[in-house]
């Protein structure tokens, strides 16, 4: 359990820079970035050309760099909850573990199997045709969403996922901050 902290701790951290540079980058009156003008690495080198990008670019690869931090962020939370309660906790006896485990799972998933076109695949029993809430954290409502592709609202939106980790971490691993 104690090895999961300091991972989601850095999960979240990943997510919440992807939301600055994606909000950042979403101005169109940013300033730009600053990129190297040779960039060396063992055996190859970029220079500033190749690397740069254009303003449109970088509004396109934020938002894929949020996309993918959410994937990370999901595949992280499932991890933690694995490691922590393991494989019945999908049974467990407190719903919120049950419920995390499920919502979780669940993104993971369709992330997995098409990281940017994710579709809901919800192939665990126990997590289908159900609605799965931690108040004031996070719902999802799994009834006719598998083949449909994922979307935030379908589960409250990109601050859920991060509450749901502060939950997880709180409440499931002790550990609190910000």
């Amino acid at each position: 359990m104690t090895e999961q902290q300091p991972l989601l701790r850095t999960a979240e951290l990943a997510y919440r820079l992807a939301h600055a540079v994606r909000i950042f980058c979403s101005d169109k009156g940013h300033p730009p970035f600053s990129y190297p003008s040779v960039y060396t690495y063992g055996q190859h080198t970029v220079d500033h050309s190749e690397f740069e990008l254009s303003a449109d670019q970088e509004d396109f690869a934020s938002s894929a760099l949020l996309h993918c931090a959410t994937y990370l962020m999901a595949v992280q939370l499932d991890t933690a909850l694995d490691t922590a309660v393991g494989t019945k906790r999908f049974q467990h006896r407190d719903v919120s573990i049950q419920a995390a485990s499920c919502i979780v799972r669940s993104i993971r998933n369709a992330f997995a199997h098409d990281p940017f076109n994710p579709v809901w695949d919800i192939r665990q029993p126990d997590c289908q045709d159900r609605v799965f809430e931690i108040a004031d954290v996070i719902r999802l409502d799994t009834t006719g969403l598998s083949g449909k592709k994922v979307a935030w609202q379908h589960y409250g939106g990109p601050l859920a996922l991060f509450r749901l980790s502060q939950h997880i971490r709180s409440k499931l691993l002790n550990v609190g901050g910000t």
